[in-house]
């Protein structure tokens, strides 16, 4: 069965350990039939729900981390 993680990006304020998450994906499938996910992703400024700073983010900021419950997570 495959893993199902969180992907999002870095919060870009350096005062800031958080990850903003977009999303989940199923990753690694150990046998046919297993479920692969793709992430949807909108370039756009995202505003972090910790620091409340906003930043502009493109899909190449983003980033896979271990599942998250809600909208972020901290390091």
């Amino acid at each position: 069965m495959s893993e199902l993680v969180s992907y999002g990006v870095e919060c870009k304020n350096p005062e800031c350990d958080s990850a903003i998450i977009v999303g989940e994906l199923h990753v690694n499938p150990t046998q046919g039939g297993d479920l692969v996910s793709f992430p949807r992703f909108v370039s756009g400024r995202i505003a972090c729900k910790k620091c409340g700073k906003e930043y502009e983010y493109s899909r190449a900021d983003l980033r896979q981390f271990p599942l998250v419950e809600g909208e972020s997570g901290v390091f």
